[in-house]
């Protein structure tokens, strides 16, 4: 059972994950694939999926207010974006303990290559491919990554009350700076104290 909680939009590359599980689908006719989310290429998607064959074995579920459920109840999580600023949904799915195969971008490799996830490039959806058939084929594996990819994202997790405060610090740094700026020196004082602040934020923020 295969993951993926995201906007279903193009920045977030879902055809290459779809490509990549129609290779394993061929090997494994039992697997599924579903897709949280919602956005403007859902009929796109689906029209793809149709394409590829995989009408009966991908699932459009729609956007979902308590993803808990999908999480508790999946084998491996996949993203395939082609850029990310931080990468909520995966650090929910590495709490949640799963093996994760994502694309480098976001935290993917800081926070998680080597520890929990196999790393691919973007578009490559052969090696989405293997990374997904080296976790198929293999228990251990998966049960491995899934421990390190847990292990990982409590490592650098923050709390959501700390990221308010270190947000607050750093906007009212920027604004009560006493040095005369430019509108573009300003701004640069203030995305320079939020990445001095914590590396955290700098992808959250480069994400928005």
């Amino acid at each position: 059972r295969v993951l993926m909680v995201c906007r279903l939009e193009s920045e977030k590359n879902i055809e290459t994950a779809l490509r990549a599980f129609s290779l394993i689908h061929k090997d494994f006719k039992d697997a599924t694939f579903t897709i949280v989310g919602d956005g403007s290429q859902r009929n796109n998607l689906e029209f793809i999926a149709r394409n590829l064959g995989l009408d009966d074995r991908v699932k459009f579920v729609g956007w979902s207010n308590d993803t808990s459920n999908f999480y508790q109840n999946t084998d491996i999580y996949i993203a395939t974006s082609l850029y990310e600023g931080y990468g909520l949904s995966t650090m929910e799915a590495a709490l949640s303990g799963l093996p994760l195969v994502l694309s480098d971008a976001g935290i993917a490799k800081e926070f998680f290559d080597g520890k929990g996830a196999f790393v691919c490039e973007p578009d490559d959806s052969k090696q989405f491919y293997s990374a997904l058939n080296s976790l198929f084929t293999n228990p251990e594996l998966r049960k491995r990554m899934a421990l390190e990819s847990k292990k990982s994202a409590e490592a650098n997790l923050i709390s959501h009350q700390k990221y308010l405060e270190l947000y607050k610090a750093s906007i009212e740094g920027a604004y009560n700076s006493k040095i005369k700026k430019s509108f573009l020196g300003r701004l640069l004082v203030f995305l320079g104290s939020i990445i001095n602040s914590n590396k955290i934020i700098r992808f959250i923020i480069a994400g928005g």
